[in-house]
């Protein structure tokens, strides 16, 4: 590690098949810690300690008392809708829900990061979200069964990564730490997943491929630099199951006649906003040069944006970028979206197009527009509301352009 970077430790316990990591792992220095760790240098680990988490959201309940339910911990976009009920035998025989047999804090913690170590029992997702919770009842006593359970309630607002959440699971493992996560029967409340669980433990999402929205692109551009070479940068707001990034170069705006000039530059696979530079230090003529950006995900499938073009000069003096015709539906931007999102267009050349929204039954939603346009690069706003003026629910919309023989679609998700 080098000065001023933060370690995360790992540890396995063999004997009960138990991993330990960050944020809950205490890590201890010998006394030199200050002057060898922060000043740089060496420092030896003399005891590493699991500790329940503190960096979280707490709600302190008192002891035989009902809890209010329900317990929101909104920075964590989840609650806890109900904790079980009590047998008590007298004075007649009878439940009673969201009784907390003894005092303490019940803490949830969230985290924007996926789980180190991640397993499943049976049949596992075939992505997972990013994020995942802990949920630790402290000294809090609680009973809850299969009849009377623990509701978990998440919320989906908010969150990036999947463009239908509707479609996702709740896993859950039982003990902190250990390797096996299993499938928890959730349900869907648009744009909450609810779970009935017997105790409670660590939560992630989990779901079918298609569900996934690989990457939220915000922007790629290209400029000349001071040493007269071009540099490419583009920034994502969020990534999801994305192997990678490959830049292309042609002389012409033609994809099939470009050719690869990066290697694979690694994703990031975050949540958070990330940027990436990529320089072309091999021009040596004159002239446009068209480059565009490949997003390659760990599925095999790929998606590929731009052209973006700019002259380049051997004596330095290149141009900007200038906008670059295309035919078809380009960036839908926000997507989740609500309640507008953005539709870019273009034409090559003159022609009359149309762009409507359909549900996923094939059923006209919204004609947004049909006209003669000139070529060029156009932009539709979409209010997400259907042709009487009514808003649209949530879930998945068909965007889909109709120009001259040609068709292209492209799917958006409205998110309430």
């Amino acid at each position: 590690a080098t000065y001023y970077n933060f370690i995360k430790f790992k540890l396995w316990v063999a004997d009960t098949n138990t991993e330990y990591s960050y944020p809950d792992l205490a890590v201890y220095f010998h006394e030199r810690y200050i002057s060898t760790y922060i000043g740089g240098g060496t420092a030896n680990i003399v005891m590493a300690e699991y500790n329940t988490p503190i960096d979280d959201s707490i709600v302190s309940l008192t002891g035989n008392t009902t809890a209010p339910v329900p317990l929101d911990y909104d920075d964590a976009h989840l609650s806890i809708e109900a904790l079980g009920a009590v047998f008590y035998g007298f004075p007649i025989n009878d439940y009673y829900p969201n009784v907390v047999t003894t005092s303490g804090d019940l803490r949830v913690l969230f985290i924007d990061a996926p789980p180190i170590g991640v397993a499943f029992n049976a049949t596992a997702p075939e992505v997972v979200s990013q994020y995942h919770w802990y949920i630790d009842p402290g000294t809090v006593g609680f009973t809850a069964d299969e009849e009377h359970p623990v509701v978990i309630r998440i919320d989906t607002t908010g969150l990036s990564g999947f463009v239908d959440y509707s479609q996702l699971t709740v896993y859950k493992r039982s003990i902190h730490g250990s390797p096996s996560f299993e499938a928890c029967n959730a349900v869907w409340n648009d744009p909450y997943l609810d779970v009935s669980v017997t105790s409670f433990s660590e939560f992630i999402l989990g779901g079918p491929l298609e569900s996934t929205l690989p990457i939220e692109l915000s922007s790629f551009t290209a400029m000349i630099t001071v040493g007269n070479q071009v540099s490419l940068n583009w920034i994502t707001q969020s990534e999801t199951g994305v192997l990678g990034y490959r830049i292309y170069r042609a002389t012409e705006p033609d994809l099939s006649a470009a050719e690869q000039i990066s290697p694979l530059i690694s994703a990031s696979n975050t949540s958070t906003q990330q940027c990436y530079v990529f320089t072309d230090t091999e021009l040596s003529q004159e002239g446009t040069y068209y480059y565009w950006l490949e997003n390659a995900d760990l599925d095999g499938a790929n998606q590929f944006h731009g052209p973006i073009s700019l002259y380049y000069s051997i004596n330095g003096g290149g141009q900007d970028p200038s906008p670059v015709l295309f035919d078809g539906l380009g960036k839908i931007y926000p997507n989740p979206f609500n309640p507008t999102t953005c539709i870019n267009y273009g034409l090559c050349q003159k022609g009359e197009i149309g762009i409507s929204i359909y549900n996923l039954r094939g059923q006209l939603v919204r004609s947004l527009l049909h006209e003669t346009k000139e070529a060029g690069l156009y932009k539709a706003i979409w209010d997400g509301k259907a042709d009487d003026g009514r808003p649209c629910g949530s879930g998945i919309y068909l965007v889909r352009m109709q120009q001259n023989s040609t068709c292209s679609q492209q799917k958006i998700m409205l998110l309430k």
